[in-house]
């Protein structure tokens, strides 16, 4: 049976994801410190294939405004749909999205993704896809929600200056599942390298 963390019903994730899209990323090269856990600089990036998944996904438009009081919702119905599809929860929310497509007052695509086993059915906007394999540069983000974005502006500038190509696809994981607050954040941001 899932419980209702399974849905991300967590005040503080709210804030989390408001943090994590009213800052705009759209170059790197950020005001210098990093705050992660593995210090993410030009000799130190950790890069890896992430095997190709299963997702259960819906795609949504929100502005950096509206997205503390959108996804909640869209998170909650994801899940609840993964289940009534015939599928199971195989991980932890994933939020896929391109870097730079947002700017102030515009709307950014983002694909909310739950791994999923079994064989849950497409059905209206949530779609069951497999995605490739996905090579990336990425690190841990521990600390306040408000600091996520700088942090994946210090990734994208670090992997640049050790010599990658940047795919301008990017993955937040969330590893604290409902337990996220604006103090206390652990998200593993992932930056799609070529």
């Amino acid at each position: 049976m899932l419980t209702q963390h399974h849905y991300f019903r967590s005040a503080g994730l709210i804030v989390v994801f408001a943090a994590l899209f009213t800052s705009q990323v759209v170059q790197a090269g950020g005001s210098g410190a990093v705050p992660v856990t593995g210090q993410a600089d030009t000799r130190d990036i950790s890069t890896r294939t992430v095997p190709a998944m299963h997702f259960f996904t819906a795609k949504h438009n929100m502005s950096g405004g509206g997205i503390s009081q959108q996804t909640q919702g869209f998170a909650t119905r994801l899940g609840r749909s993964l289940v009534k599809a015939g599928g199971e929860r195989d991980g932890p929310l994933h939020i896929l999205f391109d870097i730079g497509q947002e700017t102030d007052g515009q709307k950014q695509e983002l694909m909310l993704a739950f791994p999923s086993r079994g064989n849950p059915r497409s059905s209206g906007r949530y779609r069951a896809i497999q995605s490739q394999p996905f090579r990336c540069s990425y690190m841990t983000y521990e600390g306040p929600a408000n600091g996520i974005a700088d942090s994946l502006a210090g990734l994208i500038k670090a992997t640049r200056d050790a010599g990658y190509e940047t795919s301008g696809q990017a993955r937040y994981v969330f590893s604290c599942d409902g337990a996220c607050s604006a103090e206390h954040t652990i998200i593993e941001l992932q930056l799609g390298i070529e």
